[in-house]
């Protein structure tokens, strides 16, 4: 009887444990960390330092996240980002000052990525005051890759800083960047998902040096267009993909213009996908008419002599 007693304790312990490690399974497997990374957690006042964004996928397959950088604005003035060499290819949102201590971010892998220090981007910042600080990830959401778009559990990990007046080394240097960003194609497409049905640009690149700091568009009349005469509106627009044409016929040449942070620059062009017609071509009409010039001299000059 009490053999019986204790095989059926030993039988519910046995399923209990079960149960709970199948619970705890997806939890452990899908957990992922954002951490940061700093030269020197001893830093001074007035001094600018690069603290890095990482994150460890723990081997899981992550293909999105999103999330905020947040710190004590009235202890840390903003300086900019760079995010050259970033594991994130495509930026939905590239790191932004959205408010006051608030730098907000977005961006997919697609295939996913599955390393355990992968590079986000880095925040520049300067110290302002002496004490103990601490810079932290919140809001964040991360997409496992596995076809249901799942979202990970999230490990914090936040960084601690001492910023003291004994401290007078300066913890920043400017990156040195000479290259530009890589080549891209731009791409004309429509979708009536997007601008209601209408003609837009879509672009992207990457640069591993200092990273992407803007885009800028160029539609220009092709070349012999009475309205490149007349139009005032040929200048570059600082631009984000997708962007609305503002040629709808696509008569248009346009150029794209990717600039990295340490200002390099990086040009790629979207020939008009139409040629305008003949009649609108000034070139044409002066052949045209310097042919009817010569015509009529040739014929004056042949009455008289």
């Amino acid at each position: 009887m009490i053999q019986r007693e204790n095989n059926k304790v030993f039988s519910v312990s046995l399923v209990f444990l079960f149960s709970v490690s199948f619970a705890l399974m997806p939890i452990l497997a899908s957990a992922a960390e954002i951490f940061f990374g700093v030269n020197n957690k001893d830093i001074g006042i007035d001094a600018k330092f690069e603290t890095g964004i990482f994150i460890n996928a723990q081997s899981e397959s992550i293909n999105a996240i999103e999330g905020q950088i947040i710190f004590p604005s009235d202890t840390f003035e903003f300086q900019g980002f760079y995010s050259g060499n970033s594991v994130i290819p495509f930026w939905v949102q590239q790191p932004v000052l959205t408010s006051q201590g608030i730098v907000s971010f977005s961006g997919i892998m697609p295939g996913g990525f599955t390393l355990n220090n992968g590079y986000l981007f880095s925040l520049i910042l300067k110290a302002k005051q002496k004490g103990d600080f601490t810079i932290s990830a919140t809001k964040e959401k991360i997409l496992l890759n596995d076809g249901n778009g799942s979202e990970a559990k999230i490990t914090k990990a936040p960084l601690h800083l001492n910023i003291s007046e004994k401290v007078s080394a300066e913890t920043f240097s400017p990156l040195y960047d000479l290259t530009p960003p890589e080549t891209f194609e731009p791409q004309v497409s429509e979708d009536k998902n997007i601008f209601g049905g209408n003609y837009f640009l879509a672009f992207a690149t990457q640069d591993k040096g200092s990273g992407i700091d803007h885009y800028e568009v160029l539609e220009t009349e092709q070349f012999g267009s009475f309205k490149s005469l007349f139009s005032k509106n040929n200048q570059w627009v600082v631009a984000e993909s997708p962007y609305l044409l503002q040629d709808q016929s696509l008569k248009s040449d346009i150029y794209i213009k990717a600039i990295d942070r340490a200002g390099n620059e990086r040009i790629a062009r979207s020939k008009a996908r139409r040629f305008m017609p003949l009649y609108e071509n000034y070139f044409i009409w002066i052949i045209i008419v310097s042919i009817g010039i010569i015509f009529i001299w040739y014929r004056l000059w042949k009455r008289k002599n």
